[in-house]
C-alpha cells in the first residue's frame, strides 16, 4: 500500500522523500504480519470453540 501510494503520487508529480518511506514501509510491514498472525489465531481458536460446542450439545 505505501509503496504504491508513492508510485501514485510521483505519477502524479508530489511525491514525499523516500526519507519518510524508509520509516513507514517496515512499520506497515510489522502491522501486516501482527494482523496475519491475529487472523489465523483466530481461525483456530474459532474450530476449537465450534468442536467444543458440538461435542458439548451431542453429549
Amino acid at each position: 500500500m505505501s509503496k504504491g501510494s508513492y508510485l501514485v503520487t510521483h505519477y502524479l508529480g508530489h511525491p514525499w522523500p523516500l526519507r519518510n518511506e524508509e520509516i513507514v514501509s517496515p512499520l506497515l510491514a510489522g502491522l501486516a504480519v501482527v494482523t496475519l498472525i491475529t487472523g489465523l489465531t483466530m481461525a483456530m481458536v474459532g474450530r476449537r470453540i465450534a468442536s467444543r460446542t458440538a461435542a458439548a450439545s451431542v453429549s
